[in-house]
Order: structure tokens, then sequence, then C-alpha cells
């Protein structure tokens, strides 16, 4: 071996060395999304699926977890209901099959939908009451991995802030 790659190869090595191997990317950092008056954190490799910023709404995703978010203004009611009200009625409104829940003191729900009429993802939905507008999350995930990743979504779902 020619001496100039020798030299290069120990550079680089002692370089590694010193700087802990951090030259490679173990972790990367949360992203906070803002919408509006609500601000969640997502892990730092998923992407942002909406190409048009829309008031309102936001899409990440990676691999086959997906989270999003959309509001609705209480001026679409004529009386605001309570958030199992509220979450109830998007059940039956949409003739979802879920129940409502409440983990750890969020208004939640679960339900299973194909998608591209061919794969099965069942989304974890919580509900949040802003100043002027419900907030609701979803988490989805392919069907036959959602009671593994269940927890996962909802440790996302619970960095959610709505001011």
């Amino acid at each position: 071996m020619p001496k100039f790659p020798k030299v290069l190869v120990c550079l680089l090595l002692a370089c590694t060395l010193l700087c802990g191997c951090s030259l490679i990317p173990t972790e990367l950092e949360d992203i906070e999304v803002n919408v509006d008056e609500l601000t969640i954190y997502l892990p730092g490799y998923f992407k942002n699926y909406v190409t048009e910023p829309v008031d309102g709404f936001f899409m990440y995703g990676y691999d086959e977890v997906t989270v999003g978010g959309f509001r609705e203004d209480y001026s679409f009611f004529e009386e605001i209901p309570s958030l199992e009200d509220y979450a109830n009625k998007m059940i039956a409104d949409n003739e979802l099959e879920g129940q409502v829940e409440i983990i750890d003191g969020i208004v939640t729900f679960s339900f299973p939908k194909l998608v591209n009429d061919r794969e099965s993802y069942t989304y974890l939905t919580a509900v949040f009451a802003g100043t002027d507008a419900f907030w609701t999350i979803q988490a989805g995930v392919r069907t036959l991995n959602f009671d593994t990743a269940k927890q996962m979504l909802l440790d996302i779902i619970k960095t959610a802030i709505v001011r």
C-alpha cells in the first residue's frame, strides 16, 4: 500500500477514536411541530408528509408509523361538548369501531382502518381542548404491530401541548 493512503487511514482512525465515534449519528433530536396553539414533539427520524402547509393540520411519519393532527373549531357546535362526548361523536359520525378510553388522563380511542384497500392500520386517537377548537391527534401503525407499538404511540401523543 502506498504511503499516502496508509497515513490517511491512520489519520481517519485517530480522528474517529479521539472524537469518540461521534462522526456517526446515533440519535437524532426530536422535531418540534407547532401548528396554531398545538405543539407536539416527534422522533427526529420522522418526515413531514405535508408538502403544502394547511392551517390546523400536520402529518408526519416514518416507515409504517404515521402521526397527524387537526383542529375543529368550537364554532361548528351549538354547545361545546366534553372531550369524551366529542370523541364519541367522532366515533359515531365516522362509523368507527372504537370505544372511548381515558389513558393517563388523556381521552383516547383506537380504531382499525383499511388503507389502500389492502393493509389494515390501527390508529390511537387522542382529543384535546384548546382555547377555540378541539385538537385531534392520530398515531397509526399496521394493525398486526399495534399492540407492540401502542405505548410508543401514546408516548408521542403525551408530548402534545395545547395552549
